[in-house]
């Protein structure tokens, strides 16, 4: 083996075990507590780096959907409590809207906090500047577990799951957004 080959091999070698030591499997750690025991609520990341924590369920008694909401605060690892949603809902949709704005929509709501029972039709909108939830447009069909996207232009595409069947997608556009393209049924 010559010098020139010997370097090589033991660069090479040096190099796979740069990469092997490089790669991290992660590991999780405890946090602070929910003020809440909840399932099925969202959890959206907020500009200013807090989580926003909307709804969801708890099975603690006869169980129901939960209109309350939190904001955990990763730089001290707790959670503190925030406005409540006009209803209970679980099964929601909650996505980051470009002014910082969370738009809640649709979801489930059985049990104590509702005012209607069954799938959700209805919206709200977090402002997390005055920490208050407020009501929204409407869509076309009330439904639960909907995914969605928030769009280049600030609208948000919604993929309502209706009776099983993933047949009408609807926009929300925010007030601040001028509406150019009409929902569509797919």
């Amino acid at each position: 083996m010559t010098r020139r080959s010997a370097a090589f091999q033991l660069v090479l070698v040096l190099s796979f075990c740069h990469a092997a030591l490089a790669q991290h499997t992660g590991t999780f750690t405890t946090t602070g507590d929910m003020m809440t025991a909840r399932g099925r609520h969202t959890a959206t990341l907020l500009p200013d780096g807090k989580v926003l924590i909307a709804g969801g369920y708890t099975s603690v008694g006869p169980g129901s959907s939960l209109s309350s909401a939190e904001l955990y605060d990763p730089s001290t690892g707790s959670f503190t409590p925030t406005g409540n949603m006009s209803t209970g809902r679980h099964s929601h949709t909650a996505i980051l809207l470009p002014d910082g704005k969370v738009l809640i929509a649709g979801g489930f709501c059985f049990g104590g906090a509702c005012t209607l029972r069954g799938p959700l039709a209805s919206a709200e909108i977090y402002d997390p500047t005055t920490g208050s939830f407020s009501a929204t447009g409407k869509m076309t069909k009330a439904d639960g577990n909907l995914p969605a996207i928030l769009l280049n232009d600030g609208r948000v595409l919604i993929d309502e799951i209706y009776n099983g069947n993933s047949d009408l997608a609807e926009l929300y556009i925010p007030s601040l957004v001028p509406s150019r393209v009409p929902a569509t049924r797919w």
